[in-house]
């Protein structure tokens, strides 16, 4: 993601393709020296959960994530690029994954997700290229269950900065700090406009 600076607000645009396809390589490498299962074994998830991916590139989390929330589950993998809904959707296929859904967002809104429909939401490796951080923030609390979990975790910040900008909201509390990630929970029922 890059980002563009208008007058109102800062506006999210995908990187170029070029740009994707480096990461992804580079995802690949990383993902073989460190598998991601690591990062999700400190996540709460449960079989038949619903788990959101938000930011999920070329699909890093989504097998692992099929695989634990297992067929009565389901993955929602988000980004704001084509090419990750691409590469997610081939790799869906490839492998089987009936349970992966794919969402192309604008960066900060999920027009198609309804209030309070997730059980789990990940932020990994993306916070610090969000533009609107606060406004994805609004829209995982929006579409988050009550009682369910934020996970976050980003190498690129420094992490008492992270955990301080997930909180400031006042939407979200600390329920654990892991040693790869930081675990949130709403701190009231489903968002409503104005809230917070």
């Amino acid at each position: 993601m890059t980002q563009a600076i208008n007058k109102k607000s800062v506006v999210d645009r995908p990187m170029s393709g070029i740009f994707f396809q480096g990461m992804a390589a580079m995802f690949k490498i990383r993902d073989w020296l460190r598998p991601r299962g690591v990062l999700l074994d400190e996540i709460p998830l449960k079989v038949g959960d619903t788990v959101l991916d938000w930011g999920c590139g070329p699909g890093s989390y989504i097998p692992e994530l099929a695989t634990r929330v297992g067929q009565n589950g389901a993955v929602i993998a988000v980004d704001i690029h084509p090419l990750a809904m691409q590469r997610v959707g081939t790799l869906a296929k490839r492998r089987g994954l009936c349970n992966i859904k794919l969402s192309l967002t604008d960066g900060v809104h999920l027009p198609d997700l309804v209030d309070s429909s997730i059980d789990v939401a990940l932020l990994f490796d993306v916070f610090h290229m969000l533009g609107d951080q606060e406004g994805v923030l609004r829209e995982i609390y929006r579409i988050l269950r009550p009682g369910g979990v934020l996970a976050v975790n980003d190498p690129h910040m420094d992490q008492d900065d992270l955990a301080a900008r997930v909180t400031r909201s006042g939407q979200f509390k600390l329920v654990k700090r892991g040693a790869h990630s930081f675990t949130f929970t709403p701190i009231s029922g489903p968002y409503t406009e104005g809230a917070a």
